[in-house]
């Protein structure tokens, strides 16, 4: 079976121009194996690379912080927040700080607090869980998203 051309093993040199003033000659011709141009692409490359995911990190966490700082999220919380998975689980957060938490099957009712992105429910038996506010969406203690429904969206920003 003959070998695939990515398989076959070749030894490249390359002609690369130098300039170098040797007397009636200006430029030098020199050689040189594809080695050390192949260890230095490769050295640049990875450079590239690893500088393009530290600008994409820095680039994410600055649209973060200023998605995160241009919304208030202590007046825009209220309303209705459809589980996003399962869309018969619901949580109605009111403007006067309390919550009702339809889950389960059960009700659950009690009173939130929004300190920046992060929002703690407590339950009228002291149980507490947070959770973080991305927009439109309420991401639970879980990793759930509960997205926020279109009728809320009007109701929580006029007054």
């Amino acid at each position: 079976m003959p070998a695939s051309p990515s398989h076959v093993s070749k030894s490249v040199i390359r002609q690369g121009l130098s300039k170098e003033f040797t007397g009636d000659r200006p430029i030098k011709t020199q050689f040189s194996n594809s080695n050390i141009e192949n260890y230095l692409l490769t050295q640049i490359e990875d450079e590239i690379k690893s500088s393009n995911a530290e600008k994409i990190a820095q680039d994410a966490s600055q649209e973060t912080a200023a998605t995160n700082g241009s919304i208030d999220y202590f007046k825009s919380a209220p309303g209705k927040y459809i589980n996003k998975n399962k869309v018969t689980e619901y949580l109605e957060l009111k403007p006067d700080g309390t919550f009702f938490l339809h889950e389960r099957g059960k009700g659950f009712a009690g009173k939130y607090e929004v300190s920046g992105d992060e929002i703690t429910l407590v339950v009228s038996n002291r149980m507490a869980t947070k959770g973080k506010l991305r927009g439109n969406t309420l991401i639970d203690d879980a990793g759930q998203d509960w997205v926020k429904s279109a009728d809320s969206l009007t109701t929580s920003i006029t007054p």
